[in-house]
């Protein structure tokens, strides 16, 4: 039980510390939209790269193992 408190307590500095960053970041740079939207991303856990596109076809090959 005693770990699982400091697990919570971990967790929670964690995120606090987390939080305080990102708000000082998007403080700073409220009037620069290229970094606001950069770290909200960052945030979201966008990744640059897009997903690959499949044909129905490429997908309906590979379900039937050809």
């Amino acid at each position: 039980q005693m770990y699982l408190q400091l697990l919570k307590t971990y967790n929670n500095a964690i995120r606090n510390s987390r939080n305080a960053y990102f708000s000082k970041i998007l403080s700073d740079n409220k009037n620069n939209p290229k970094i606001l939207f950069s770290t909200i991303n960052n945030i979201l856990n966008y990744n640059s790269e897009k997903p690959l596109k499949h044909s129905l076809r490429s997908l309906q090959a590979t379900s039937e193992g050809r």
